[in-house]
């Protein structure tokens, strides 16, 4: 053997490398082939990640989005009940003077507190108004009807609005006369507090030149 290879000619050495260099090209070929494939699934797989923790990102940013545009939605619905007294009082001044009585709806602090509001403003005007209480209807076959519709005879709307009920006919705009209700009314749109007015049915309906104010929750 040893003499076989003593005896290759130049030639025989030259092809001998130039094979030798093709196969070792061919290997470092493969291998970079090898790794660049290796690399792109690495790729994939970062890439896949990246996109899941993108949408993840994504939708907690769509849900905070939204529950921020809730919460605005309901501060906004709601700003009128935290109204400014003294605003109310001045509205009140010097006009025509009324019989007011205020009802709130029962285990709900804010709606205590906005009815009890309203109830110092008429006292500091000089109205004749007696402290806010819970109820005064029942239903005579005891049905278990909703607070607003009980007391005023409606339900309220989404926007948790007053109801301003009261015996005889309702007061149109502009609430610009010298009577009770209309003087009422002026000062609720100028503190800007929602209200609905109604004339109730007869049997839950208030005595004459009686203002019945009702107090619902705001949710």
């Amino acid at each position: 053997m040893l003499k076989r290879i003593k005896t290759m000619t130049y030639d025989s050495w030259a092809n001998f490398l130039q094979i030798a260099t093709v196969i070792f090209a061919a290997i470092l070929i493969w291998v970079q082939i090898q790794s660049g494939k290796e690399k792109d699934l690495a790729a994939k797989a970062d890439k896949k990640i990246i996109a899941e923790i993108n949408l993840k990102v994504e939708q907690e940013s769509l849900k905070r989005i939204e529950a921020e545009t809730k919460l605005l939605n309901l501060q906004k619905r709601i700003a009128w009940r935290h109204f400014d007294n003294d605003k109310f009082v001045r509205v009140l001044e010097g006009r025509d003077k009324g019989n007011v009585e205020i009802l709130y709806f029962n285990h709900d602090n804010e709606a205590y507190l906005l009815a009890y509001s309203i109830w110092m403003a008429l006292q500091a005007a000089g109205w004749n108004v007696n402290s806010p209480v819970t109820g005064k209807n029942d239903d005579p076959l005891g049905h278990p009807l909703p607070f607003d519709l009980r007391e005023g005879g409606m339900i309220m709307s989404d926007d948790a609005r007053i109801i301003v009920a009261v015996s005889d006919k309702t007061e149109p705009k502009p609430y610009d006369k010298n009577t009770p209700l209309s003087t009422l009314l002026a000062a609720f749109e100028t503190c800007e507090i929602k209200f609905i007015q109604t004339i109730p049915h007869e049997r839950i309906r208030p005595s004459t030149g009686t203002i019945k104010i009702i107090v619902g929750s705001r949710l």
